[in-house]
């Protein structure tokens, strides 16, 4: 392999990945010196039973949930981000836990934002606008991906967000939070996930690092996603799946986006189907 004259790769988030991994979470708060989350998860994860998981993953340890949040909107937008900003204070909350993806996670480093930034949301977007370290975040994967939760930007109303200090700062793969999703969901998921990794390797400049993460990505989808639609409770296979969702979102981090992620977002947009199936 031939080493680059130059290249950068930040590795975050930590990974937490398999048997007993949510009970660990506790664990990763105590080190950031938290001990009151805020939990954001979707309406659908908690009528699947994924917020009385969560709430038994802490019965051994001194973790209180300040706030579960199981009825999010449907996209980041301030106002909504606003109200979630009270609720987090009048609680005394000090960290915040995203269970699942897209919205979820997009609120929730929004949230991030809002707590530790003065003024409107919207001043502060940009890259490399924040100067400093957010409060901790904590991300528990699902079986669902938009391919950007374990990376580090968001788009609120409009407008871009993109630091470093949006990174999660682990990331919890556990079977017992891999909810069933539909074979059209996790189909998408897996191709968006196998786009920005097989794009990442195909860069003119090799950097060693996201083509370890990447290659593990292809390696893992590959040859668990065909198991998985055939048998929803391998699992095995979701979690290596969930692994290569958030090692693909890692890479995506550290990548340029290619030319077929910005064509699938464009056919997305235009023929409103998935962005994985385009």
């Amino acid at each position: 392999m031939k080493l680059p004259d130059y290249y950068e790769f930040l590795p975050q988030p930590k990974f937490v990945s398999g048997k007993s991994a949510l009970e660990q979470l506790s664990t990763e708060l105590q080190e950031y010196g938290a001990s009151r989350p805020l939990v954001l998860m979707d309406g659908a994860s908690a009528a699947a039973g994924l917020d009385k998981k969560i709430i038994k993953a802490f019965y051994e340890s001194s973790i209180v949930i300040g706030a579960l949040v199981t009825d999010p909107p449907a996209k980041a937008e301030a106002g909504a981000i606003k109200t979630l900003t009270l609720l987090f204070r009048e609680r005394g909350c000090d960290s915040i836990i995203a269970v699942g993806s897209d919205s979820v996670v997009d609120i929730a480093r929004g949230l991030n934002i809002s707590l530790e930034v003065p003024g409107e949301l919207s001043k502060n977007a940009g890259i490399n606008v924040l100067k400093k370290p957010l409060r901790p975040l904590f991300l528990v994967m699902g079986m669902k991906s938009g391919g950007w939760e374990t990376g580090n930007e968001v788009v609120i109303d409009g407008n871009l967000f993109k630091s470093d200090f949006l990174y999660p700062d682990s990331v919890i793969i556990d079977s017992r939070m891999l909810k069933k999703v539909s074979d059209k969901e996790l189909v998408n998921s897996s191709m968006i996930a196998l786009t920005h990794a097989v794009e990442s390797c195909a860069e003119e400049v090799s950097n060693p690092l996201a083509d370890a993460y990447a290659l593990s990505a292809i390696q893992y989808i590959s040859e668990n996603l065909a198991n998985v639609v055939k048998s929803p409770n391998d699992r095995k296979g979701k979690i290596a799946l969930a692994n290569a969702y958030a090692m693909a979102g890692i890479v995506f981090a550290n990548s340029a986006a290619g030319p077929a992620h910005f064509l699938s977002l464009a056919c997305a947009e235009v023929a409103q189907v998935p962005q994985g199936i385009c």
